[in-house]
């Protein structure tokens, strides 16, 4: 027994004495196999003009900001923008887009609320039909 317990003790060591070796030789092919990915393509610049032009461009796409007449104006990466919108909602839609694209260092919203001008009639029928009870 005591011969038993003295070889599985020898056969542990080396099992543990080996696997430093063996996780070096897993990181280090790691290494190789998951190289990071760049952050942008190699040799290409992001121009103020071509954050502007995807911020329009996402403006459109935006079901909820593509009626807001908004303004895009960017420098050194600082995009202001500036116009009006129909509802809270378009205005910080507009600033989340513009915050989103690659390249915008910081967002200068100086987008105005204007709501549609509705009579009252108008927003008590859609009131009543969206809660029957008022």
């Amino acid at each position: 027994m005591k011969m038993k317990r003295k070889q599985d003790l020898t056969c542990s060591a080396a099992r543990i004495g080996k696997a430093p070796v063996i996780l070096a030789a897993l990181t280090g092919l790691q290494m190789f196999v998951l190289l990071p990915l760049p952050a942008a393509e190699p040799g290409k610049v992001i121009t103020d003009s071509g954050i502007t032009a995807a911020v329009g461009t996402d403006f459109q796409h935006d079901n909820g900001v593509s009626g807001a007449s908004i303004a895009v104006q960017t420098s050194q990466g600082i995009v202001s923008l500036s116009g009006s919108a129909n509802n809270l909602l378009a205005k910080e839609r507009a600033v989340k887009i513009a915050e989103s694209v690659r390249g915008v260092r910081e967002v200068v919203d100086q987008v105005d609320v204007t709501p549609v001008s509705r009579p009252d009639e108008d927003i008590r029928k859609d009131i009543r039909v969206a809660r029957p009870s008022y």
